[in-house]
């Protein structure tokens, strides 16, 4: 099972421990790029400069870019700013990538966030959505608790800042949180959050994410006709790749769950 990373350790053997059974195998480029871009913000971590950390920030985000779209990299990833650049969010926009079967390496994904994190303090924009995108990986990392205590602190950042947008991103990882354990009830009022902070802010992102997750509360209750319905809406607002994708994924399960096959499999 993997485990949230250790910074005290390289992003080589981070990748290397990762491996079924710890045996060595070549990694795809991708996966390279991005050993080499945790290397170097590890590196950056550690400067005894500002000049010298921005250095170090602009070179990973170019070899980011070497993996990048034109399109990709201006998507960012799919919680980012819409309109928002910046060389941390190049970089998040390749782990996002990197998140297609096959390639996905999620302790090597929180080794690069964890340096980021270091590099970008909360109370910066590129910061909080840094703690958003760690809060989000802890769940995949089998570590629920991590996520609730980085979302409580992107929510607390958020609200020294009074940034609705972060508001509403704090609300989804929170929201997030109570979906793994079950409780639907705290799950839903998160969701209210969201939309409402998400609106306010006018990001349609964490809005369609809203509507995603209560889709699935929706559908843990038996209501599918509602989950269809919040679930269909997410899809035809969402402007970027991953949450359109996020949406029709939920949306087939919740097919599956009411009983229609056909609709189920035609929509995967």
């Amino acid at each position: 099972r993997p485990r949230p990373a250790d910074l005290r350790q390289s992003a080589l053997a981070t990748y290397r421990e990762g491996l079924p059974g710890g045996a060595w195998e070549a990694p795809p480029p991708i996966v390279a790029g991005c050993i080499s871009v945790a290397t170097i913000l590890q590196s950056a971590t550690r400067a005894s400069s500002k000049a010298a950390r921005t250095r170090m920030i602009e070179r990973a985000a170019a070899i980011a870019d070497e993996f990048l779209t034109p399109a990709e990299r201006a998507a960012g990833g799919h919680f980012d700013r819409v309109g928002f650049d910046s060389p941390a969010l190049r970089i998040r926009a390749l782990l996002e990538k990197m998140e297609d079967p096959g390639i996905r390496h999620r302790r090597l994904e929180d080794h690069v966030l964890q340096s980021l994190g270091d590099l970008y303090p909360p109370s910066t924009l590129d910061g909080g959505m840094i703690l958003g995108a760690r809060a989000s990986v802890a769940r995949f990392l089998s570590a629920p608790e991590l996520t609730l205590e980085r979302a409580l602190a992107l929510f607390r950042s958020a609200r020294r800042q009074k940034d609705d947008a972060l508001l509403a991103n704090a609300w989804n990882q929170i929201g997030a949180y109570f979906e793994i354990r079950g409780n639907l009830p705290r799950t839903e009022r998160a969701v209210r959050r969201i939309v409402k902070y998400a609106e306010r802010a006018g990001d349609p992102r964490l809005m369609t994410q809203g509507f995603i997750v209560l889709g699935v509360a929706r559908g843990l209750r038996g209501d599918y006709e509602e989950s269809v319905r919040c679930l269909w809406r997410a899809y035809r607002t969402a402007e970027h790749p991953r949450l359109r994708s996020s949406a029709l994924l939920n949306l087939a399960e919740t097919l599956y769950r009411s009983g229609h096959y056909r609709a189920a499999r035609a929509a995967r």
